[in-house]
């Protein structure tokens, strides 16, 4: 059980960092050299009776992502806490991207092909992005 849990420590170590990579568009428009890594994303993140994606740029309304010059949707989110107030605010994920998440069934809280899997762990995957207030 030692010897194991020593092996998983160090194999955890040895794991590459997510990449960190400018915006949804980004990772959208090279889905190849980034599919099956381990990505970090900001953007806007949006939750709603059936949405549950991140979109470049801020958005009032359902429809939002259309406008938007790219979106991500989440999947294997796990336990979302859609009353902690970050629909519509601006944050950084971390996960798995993923170039077909039809691989993860059908669900109407898609909004395109490509997404971002969040390990089923929301609270570790996404993080809020305070912005600094401007000095006066």
């Amino acid at each position: 059980m030692i010897v194991w849990v020593m092996s998983a420590l160090l194999s955890s170590a040895d794991a590459d960092p997510p990449r960190t990579v400018p915006n949804v568009s980004t990772l959208n428009a090279n889905r190849e050299s980034f599919s099956g890594q381990e990505v970090t994303v900001k953007g806007y993140l949006w939750i709603g009776p059936e949405q549950l994606y991140i979109v470049d740029r801020r958005f009032y309304s359902d429809d939002g992502w259309k406008r938007a010059s790219g979106c991500l949707s989440l999947v294997n989110v796990g336990d979302i806490d859609k009353e902690a107030g970050l629909s519509g605010k601006l944050v950084e994920i971390t996960g798995t991207f993923v170039t077909d998440n039809i691989t993860y069934g059908i669900s109407l809280m898609v909004c395109g092909e490509t997404g971002i899997d969040l390990h089923g762990a929301p609270g570790t995957a996404i993080k809020a992005i305070v912005p600094k207030r401007k000095k006066k």
